[in-house]
């Protein structure tokens, strides 16, 4: 059988994988917003750092996951919505 992929089709994934995306980044801001401190334990067994290193590391990580969604999910998206 043989999948054939449609304009519609590939906008629906791209969106749907955009928002998932969106998901993912909102849990994760929420987890180091309420449970900051266990993430630094947890990640100083392997990582030792300041608190505050923990915290500016995650949020450049933070941008570029949102660089990441715009760039492979969303602008493609938009484009091939302006398309159709």
């Amino acid at each position: 059988m043989e999948l054939l992929m449609d304009i519609t089709l590939l906008k629906k994934f791209l969106l749907w994988s955009a928002l998932l995306n969106i998901g993912i980044m909102l849990l994760w801001i929420a987890l180091l917003t309420w449970g900051r401190g266990f993430i630094h334990r947890f990640h100083g067994i392997w990582f030792p750092m300041s608190q505050e290193k923990m915290i500016e590391l995650h949020y450049l990580m933070f941008g570029l996951y949102k660089l990441g969604i715009f760039l492979f999910f969303l602008m493609p998206w938009i484009a091939l919505s302006l398309l159709t």
